[in-house]
C-alpha cells in the first residue's frame, strides 16, 4: 500500500531552503557557531539569526553539545532570556555546559510528553522575543 504524500511546505518555502549539500548564502545575521572550520563552511560564516537549522545526526537522542554550545554561548551574551531546551532525552549536565558559557541562568529546560506538548512548547518559545535559541 503506497502512502499518500503530502507537501509540507510551499513551493516558495521549498525555494528558500538551504541544504548542507548546496551551495547557499546568507541574507541574514548570523552568530558564529565557534568551530572556524565550520563557519567557513556556512553560508554567511555561522548560524543564520532568525531561521530553523536542523542538525541531522545518526542517534536522534544523542545531543550535539559539542557542536551547538559555542553558538548558543554566543547568542545569549547580552540578552536576558534563556535559551529553551525543549523535550531533551536526558537531564542537562549544568556544570558541562557552564565551562562552555551556557552558565545554568540562560537555560530553561522544558520537559514535555506527548509530542505535541514538545511542538507547543517549541512555537511558544520561538513566539518569545526575550529567548534567543530554541534547542529541541
Amino acid at each position: 500500500m503506497a502512502l499518500p504524500s503530502f507537501e509540507v511546505f510551499s513551493s516558495a518555502t521549498r525555494e528558500k531552503m538551504w541544504r548542507g549539500d548546496e551551495m547557499g548564502s546568507a541574507d541574514s545575521e548570523i552568530v558564529s557557531t565557534g568551530h572556524p572550520a565550520l563557519d567557513a563552511e556556512l553560508p554567511g560564516g555561522g548560524w543564520p539569526i532568525g531561521a530553523i537549522t536542523e542538525l541531522l545526526q545518526p542517534r536522534p537522542d544523542a545531543h550535539s553539545w559539542q557542536l551547538v554550545l559555542p553558538g548558543l554561548a554566543r547568542a545569549v551574551e547580552g540578552r536576558a532570556g534563556p535559551v529553551a531546551l525543549i523535550g531533551a532525552p536526558h537531564e542537562p549536565f549544568c556544570m558541562g555546559l557552564a565551562a562552555g558559557g551556557l552558565g545554568p541562568d540562560s537555560l530553561l529546560w522544558i520537559r514535555a510528553e506527548p509530542a505535541a506538548a514538545r511542538l507547543w512548547a517549541c512555537e511558544q518559545a520561538l513566539r518569545c522575543a526575550d529567548v534567543p535559541a530554541v534547542s529541541r
